[in-house]
This record gives structure tokens, C-alpha cells and sequence, in this order.
């Protein structure tokens, strides 16, 4: 929702998120990649509905070369776009060799739908894995976020910088 300027194409969207993720975890050795969760049944649907936007055009995305559309936010507010877009993101960043030049050493958590995954870089290429200690229901990221900080503080990360879009400061503060 943040981009002034969508790419033309969905690899180069891709490579724009995982730039920008990047910009703004700095040198952060750790980085999870939070999103919303769009369920099928939600008491958030009674909102959605009246809003209208589930009926817009559903955009399939076959692959990095096919074309973003053009009316972004329109199709942002269709959840089955976000669900795919996102879908469409962890493929990208888990086989990209761009991008496994972009994570290198650092170890990189992407949650999507009720899933989790880390892709991981070495030698130029990147391979992707599910993490099962972060596979959770919750709807929101908002929510979804303590669940990824919690472990990151059992994987021996000391101090967490949360970043989000609705934020109106960085907290930043260390673990217990």
C-alpha cells in the first residue's frame, strides 16, 4: 500500500519489496517479514463486504515477467490479491538469485497465509523451508508479530526493532 510507483512487472515488484525490507532492517542480522492473514471465514468479512471490494477482479499471477496492473491500490483492496501477491513474493524470494544476493548471511522469515517461511542464501542460490514453531492462525499481523519476536528471543536475539505501517514510532526494546 506504501509504493508511489508500482515496476512494471512482478519480479521487479519482488525485488522493490526485498530492497525496501532490507533498507529498513539496516544491519539487523534477523528479519521476518509479517503480513495479514485473509481467511476465507473472518468476523472481519462483515467489514470487507460492506466496503464492497471482494467482487473486484481476482489477478492471477503465473509468473515474475507478467505485467502489475496498473490500478494497484484497486486491486490491493481485493484480499484474495493480497493473499496471491503474497504467495506469489515468498516463490520469488525463495528461488531469486537476486535476492539471495540481497538476504545473504542474514537469516530472513517470511509468515504468509498460516505458514512460515525462511528461505536461506549460500553460494548464490536460495532455498526455502517451513518453519513449524511459526505456523499460527492468526489473522493479523499485528498479532502475528509477537509470535516471530518470541522466537526470535528463544534463538538468542536480545533486542527487536518492530517496523510497521500503521506505526506511529520504531519501538525498539530489549527482551526480558
Amino acid at each position: 500500500q506504501t509504493l508511489v510507483r508500482v515496476p512494471d512487472r512482478f519480479s521487479e515488484l519482488a525485488e522493490m519489496v526485498m530492497t525496501r525490507i532490507l533498507i529498513e532492517a539496516r544491519e539487523a542480522e534477523r528479519i521476518d517479514f509479517v503480513g495479514d492473514q485473509y481467511l476465507v471465514i473472518s468476523i472481519k468479512n462483515t467489514e470487507r463486504n460492506k466496503r464492497g471490494r471482494d467482487g473486484q477482479l481476482v489477478i492471477k499471477i503465473t509468473n515474475g515477467q507478467q505485467m502489475c496492473p496498473r490500478q494497484w491500490k484497486k486491486s490491493m483492496a481485493n484480499r484474495s490479491n493480497k493473499t496471491i501477491l503474497v504467495s506469489f513474493l515468498v516463490r520469488e524470494w525463495s528461488e531469486s538469485a537476486v535476492c539471495a544476493d540481497k538476504i545473504k548471511d542474514r537469516t530472513f522469515y517470511v509468515s504468509h497465509g498460516d505458514n512460515c517461511t525462511k528461505p536461506v542464501s549460500s553460494n548464490g542460490t536460495t532455498t526455502a523451508s517451513d518453519v513449524s514453531e511459526l505456523l499460527t492462525n492468526q489473522e493479523e499481523a499485528d498479532t502475528r508479530m509477537f509470535l516471530n519476536a518470541e522466537h526470535a528471543s528463544q534463538n538468542g536475539h536480545q533486542c527487536i526493532a518492530i517496523k510497521s505501517s500503521h506505526a506511529i514510532t520504531k519501538p525498539s526494546f530489549p527482551l526480558p
